[in-house]
């Protein structure tokens, strides 16, 4: 799973994605919904695996990529299909979560 630190990492990774799903964890360190979130991602990340996850410490990554995707709460989980935003996930919600991901990939 990729940690992405920049924002210029983070478009990268979506001009390379072609048409596959990309999900992306925003999550701190200290946020408790975030580290019960965390080996749940890891496992959607095993099971689905012609989707690309990263995630990105919003705490440890530059804060030009919290202010462009409009990060105000984590974790925050947002999917993007052909470099566009197609959905999110706010909250620690693994339901929803993997609904979105059969959903869009």
């Amino acid at each position: 799973m990729r940690e992405l630190k920049s924002l210029k990492k983070l478009n990268e990774l979506l001009e390379s994605s072609g048409n596959k799903l990309v999900v992306i964890d925003f999550y701190a360190d200290w946020c408790g919904p975030c580290r019960i979130m965390a080996p749940k991602f890891e496992q959607l990340d095993s099971e689905f695996l012609d989707v690309i996850f990263a995630k990105v410490n919003i705490e440890k990554s530059s804060k030009d990529i919290s202010n462009q995707y409009a990060i105000s709460s984590i974790p925050h989980f947002k999917f993007f299909k052909y470099k566009t935003e197609v959905d999110n996930v706010k909250g620690a919600n693994e339901t929803s979560l993997k609904e979105k991901i059969e959903k869009w990939h």
